[in-house]
């Protein structure tokens, strides 16, 4: 008995380790390494491409694809922030140490719904463009903005690349939420409300998947500095993004990134997370509710049900 035990916690270990891939964290500083014996700036470029874009991953190569990574963006990136890139050496390389944690996110989901799909993750190094996106059951994470903290300069970074970097690393809040986003399915609803209400649709999308983490797990959301906004201005917020419900234009509300004056960006998460708890809030089967933010099938039928923005205010 006590073998069949050892065997199945083996073979669990195997088949989640399998899922997560940090290998190209590895390459990345192999390749950083060896810049400096190149004889010109298109050596260096070719280099990049070499050692560490064409060495890629099942999971990097798909990250490249969707994130158009080139070798002029990490050649830029070296160049513009050395004492970023050289603070935040020591957390990428001990990365691979805390699949461990990744591990218990995807766990805890498993355990509190039903239908999760365990997706796989993939780890790499960016250019400092995202922290986290997907492809198909592929969870794509820029592993340096995820594992910023404290003890990384952050000082030659912009403002914005300032503002979604914290002084405690956002490992798991990134990894819950994207691991919401590979459950969406693009309905013919979805799809319908990205062409004609874009707005609407797309905070709603990602609203879920800060709400989601929130309610069934307790993780804070990745954007804790929009919430503190948007809570202390929750009224005019409502007001606002009330305006103009069927525009295609989310540009105000979500990915503005340096383009957000006077306040934080990306202030959509925020709306969205609220009408998503609103929604469940009034369902009569908040399970079921749950069930409908997670997939985001109907994504302006959330909306409308939740009555958020008929309201005064949420709590």
């Amino acid at each position: 008995m006590r073998l069949v035990f050892i065997f199945t916690m083996l073979c669990a270990t195997l088949v989640h380790g399998q899922s997560v891939v940090t290998d190209d964290i590895a390459r990345y500083f192999q390749m950083v390494d060896s810049l400096g014996y190149q004889q010109n700036r298109s050596d260096s470029l070719a280099w990049v491409q070499k050692a560490y874009l064409d060495r890629a991953s099942e999971g990097f190569k798909k990250f490249q694809k969707v994130r158009d990574l080139n070798p002029e963006y990490y050649l830029r990136n070296l160049e513009r922030y050395p004492e970023f890139w050289r603070t935040i050496r020591p957390k990428l390389e001990a990365l691979p140490n805390r699949v461990g944690e990744v591990d218990s996110v995807l766990d805890a989901f498993e355990a509190r719904l039903p239908k999760f799909k365990r997706p796989r993750v993939c780890f790499a190094v960016g250019v400092l463009s995202t922290g986290g996106t997907i492809k198909g059951d592929w969870l794509l994470i820029g592993a340096e903005i995820v594992i910023s903290d404290s003890t990384t300069d952050k000082s030659e970074l912009n403002s914005w690349l300032q503002s979604v970097m914290y002084e405690e690393d956002q490992l798991e809040p990134f990894i819950a939420h994207e691991a919401i986003h590979t459950q969406q399915k693009i309905t013919p609803s979805v799809v319908w409300g990205y062409l004609f209400k874009s707005k609407a649709t797309m905070t709603v999308v990602e609203g879920s998947a800060d709400y989601i983490p929130r309610a069934v797990l307790g993780y804070m959301t990745i954007n804790p500095r929009i919430y503190e906004y948007g809570y202390a201005h929750e009224v005019e917020l409502k007001k606002e993004y009330a305006a103009d419900l069927k525009t295609n234009d989310y540009s105000d509300w979500l990915y503005n990134g340096n383009q957000s004056v006077g306040r934080p960006a990306d202030l959509g998460y925020f709306i969205g997370h609220q009408i998503c708890a609103a929604y469940v809030a009034q369902a009569k089967d908040p399970e079921k509710a749950i069930q409908d933010v997670i997939y985001c099938r109907k994504p302006w039928k959330i909306l409308k049900k939740s009555g958020y923005l008929s309201t005064p205010q949420s709590n």
